[in-house]
């Protein structure tokens, strides 16, 4: 054989061996299931309100684990997080690293920021975690309040500190209104964020949210930076407001832990089609569809919390009639 041809074999092999390991990858995982990774916890001692956990075996992993930002809802209990412990377990059991503050009454991103970067600048974290932290992949999640000020999260943390250039995602639940972004800043996010939107309730409205479902389509709509195939606006019928809170059991959560599961492993580890879809391809890119979609609009007199409820940057009641 000459060594033309044996180079072709060569290539052709390493690539056949890297299809069927991603093949592999694909079949084997069950999306939604528990990781095996030990979860452990610091909470800053002059700083309550803000948590890191972190997989028990940070130093020996393979590789180093990217970092998650948990933007929690009003009157959220502070240092230990138990008001989403079943989603910040299931995170780090998988290997990443979560950062969580208590949002109390605040409505404004600056609070939770300060939070974080409270903690992350502390010397437990500088001397014990922050090797093996990857911050170059971030994703930042956030319920109810919190929900809506997860793109300011991701808006600083992306130009301000550079994290995230090797991946990014947001998934906001039950979302409010954007607080402390214009309609230009949600128009020009950084376009390699990934975005899953999960609204609660038939047709979206669950009986105790009362947000405006022009809020949350307002601020998909105005993701215009990110293309179609890297966001998704998913309705889960069978959960009210409160679904992502509390310590029940994962079967009870797998609305939200089976996409969120199948958004970190695409965002951080595997991009192949098929975990793509798992993730990004549960709900619509049209969710409002003039009136026709998957998000119901009703007469904003309806709602407790109507698009023009607050003094914002953004007219929630403008894109969506």
């Amino acid at each position: 054989m000459n060594k033309f041809f044996l180079l072709v074999l060569l290539y052709l092999s390493i690539f056949l061996f890297s299809c069927e390991k991603d093949k592999v990858i694909e079949i084997d995982k069950n999306y939604g299931e528990v990781g095996k990774h030990e979860i452990l916890d610091f909470t800053e001692a002059d700083y309550a309100y803000s948590t890191i956990f972190y997989p028990g075996d940070l130093s020996t992993m393979d590789n180093k684990s990217p970092l998650v930002f948990i933007a929690s809802g009003w009157y959220s209990e502070p240092q230990t997080a138990a008001k989403y412990k079943t989603l910040i377990n299931f995170i780090v059991s998988h290997g990443y690293t979560v950062v969580y503050t208590y949002e109390g009454a605040k409505t404004n991103a600056t609070y939770s920021i300060n939070g974080y970067n409270k903690i992350l600048s502390s010397d437990f974290v500088k001397e014990n975690l922050l090797d093996y932290i990857d911050t170059s992949k971030i994703g930042v999640i956030g319920h109810s309040a919190g929900g809506g000020i997860v793109f300011r999260i991701l808006d600083y943390y992306s130009k301000e500190k550079q994290y995230g250039n090797n991946g990014r995602f947001i998934m906001t639940l039950d979302p409010w209104f954007a607080f402390d972004m214009s309609e230009s800043d949600m128009k020009n996010l950084p376009s390699n964020t990934n975005v899953v939107f999960i609204k609660f309730g038939i047709g979206g409205n669950n009986s105790t949210d009362g947000t405006d479902a022009r809020i949350p389509l307002t601020e998909f709509y105005l993701l215009e930076s990110i293309s179609n195939d890297k966001k998704d606006y998913q309705i889960y019928e069978n959960a009210e407001h409160s679904y992502p809170t509390g310590n029940p059991g994962y079967s009870e959560m797998q609305g939200i832990l089976k996409p969120l599961d199948a958004l970190l492993d695409y965002t951080f580890v595997t991009q192949t089609e098929k975990i793509r879809k798992i993730a990004l391809e549960n709900g619509n890119d049209d969710p409002y569809a003039n009136g026709n979609g998957i998000q119901v609009v009703k007469p904003k007199g309806v709602y407790p919390y109507p698009c023009d409820g607050a003094n914002t940057q953004i007219d929630y009641c403008k894109i969506v009639p």
